[in-house]
């Protein structure tokens, strides 16, 4: 699906997500206007945008074939990977500034050296660095998985 006007994805009480195609297109999109609110779900669906913000959090599975970089990661903006099962390689299209592994059953690995800007949190599943350089240049919180 392509939307050619801008899209502005803003849900400080709920959610956003897409649940139809195979991949998605924009000429603009921004997600949340803060690092509180708009989260936005790619179900696996390759994404592209011309100008893409993320001021919020930007949930992914891993398996997306093709993600655009985005041209604004906000302070406190949050990249979350969600799968259930399989082994995912974390993106290397952000300069992450919260990274999130928090589902069960799932392995998440690097690809390639990977700073973490602000917080790596594990709740749940499996992360391997996979001899790879893993920098965090803030916090650490693991309270589940491994």
């Amino acid at each position: 699906m392509t939307w050619k006007a801008p899209a502005t994805v803003s849900a400080p009480s709920g959610s956003a997500s897409y649940s139809q195609g195979t991949a998605l297109t924009f000429s603009n999109l921004t997600i949340g206007t803060s690092a509180t609110n708009g989260i936005w779900n790619t179900k696996g669906f390759s994404l592209t945008a011309t100008t893409f913000a993320i001021n919020g959090t930007f949930q992914l599975y891993g398996n997306e074939a093709s993600l655009s970089t985005p041209t604004t990661l906000a302070n406190g903006s949050t990249i979350s990977y969600i799968a259930t099962t399989g082994t995912h390689t974390i993106s290397t299209a952000f300069d992450y500034r919260k990274l999130n592994i928090s589902t069960e059953g799932a392995t998440y690995q690097l690809g390639a050296a990977e700073i973490v800007n602000e917080t790596f949190t594990v709740t749940g599943g499996t992360f391997n660095a996979n001899n790879q350089n893993f920098s965090i240049n803030g916090n650490t919180s693991i309270s589940g998985g491994t």
